[in-house]
């Protein structure tokens, strides 16, 4: 009884695990044809660029490591990124110039 019990929790563990390397991969992948727009200081900018682009038709991310908004401080260290995919770049990039103030 006890090894069935064990071979059954090995080979759960062993699922989980797979499913959070192929999880990974995948994650890695998608970011590899990403390109940072812009780094801001905090998530409200990064969001009202987001919309101005999403109202556009661009699609963007924001990535910032700041526990999903629960420590707001943790951003101001590395900052939050604009993610766009790169043949956006040039049509983003536009609009950002003509949005940001002179």
């Amino acid at each position: 009884m006890l090894s069935y019990i064990s071979t059954k929790y090995f080979l759960y563990l062993y699922s989980v695990i797979k499913a959070f390397y192929y999880s990974i991969k995948l994650h890695k992948k998608q970011l590899e044809n990403l390109a940072t727009l812009k780094i801001f200081n905090t998530r409200i900018e990064a969001e009202v660029l987001r919309s101005l682009l999403e109202s556009s038709g661009i699609k963007s991310w924001i990535l910032s490591d700041d526990a999903g908004s629960m420590y707001p401080a943790q951003a101001s260290i590395n900052g939050v990124r604009l993610m766009i995919r790169d043949e956006d770049f040039k049509i983003a990039s536009g609009l950002l110039a003509v949005s940001e103030p002179a």
